[in-house]
């Protein structure tokens, strides 16, 4: 039998494996990522066509907007269908199964934005650029949540403890335990 070796958050109550994949919801990801990708490039070849047929500037734009939906959504891997843990090692695997990867203890510079009543995350990678680092996680929707969310979080923490977000994330940790602890002794 194998025991899975867990690691605890630098910020949270939670533990979580060292390895571990999360995965999309399939359904949820064919709704909220593959239809809109695919409607992108249809409106891209539509505002083409426009373009070039009836030279209707106007409509042009939709092949712009298309095309920049299409992107980053086939090509930048911009909403990944699963993201792995793998030791030091995370992991973000697109539409098509490619998987852009990163050495957590390399990572000097993560930033979030996030959504907390949402539980939606902008991930942005050192040296993000159109095509690679960049990353909307809606983690609802992923295996394990709550895991996941934390986890991320704890990258960014680890990538630069000196950010102010990161200082108030730790202070806060820091003083859950403390009154944790306080009310645990009375």
């Amino acid at each position: 039998m194998q025991t899975t070796t867990m690691k605890k958050s630098l910020i949270s109550d939670c533990e979580y494996p060292v390895s571990a994949e999360y995965r999309y919801s399939p359904h949820a990801y064919a709704w909220r990522v593959l239809i809109q990708g695919v409607i992108c490039a249809l409106l891209a070849v539509y505002g083409i066509f426009e373009l070039v047929v009836n030279r209707n500037y106007l409509l042009g734009i939709f092949a712009v907007v298309g095309a920049y939906g299409a992107v980053k959504t086939f090509l930048s891997n911009m909403y990944p269908r699963a993201i792995r843990f793998e030791d030091d090692t995370i992991s973000f695997v697109g539409v098509t199964g490619s998987a852009q990867s990163y050495t957590i203890s390399e990572l000097k510079n993560v930033r979030l934005r996030e959504n907390p009543s949402t539980r939606r995350l902008f991930v942005r990678m050192d040296g993000d650029n159109f095509m690679k680092g960049r990353y909307w996680l809606d983690v609802r929707f992923y295996d394990k949540p709550e895991e996941l969310f934390w986890r991320v979080c704890d990258i960014e923490v680890a990538s630069n403890p000196k950010s102010l977000r990161a200082r108030a994330r730790l202070s806060n940790a820091h003083k859950k335990d403390t009154h944790t602890k306080d009310t645990r002794t009375k």
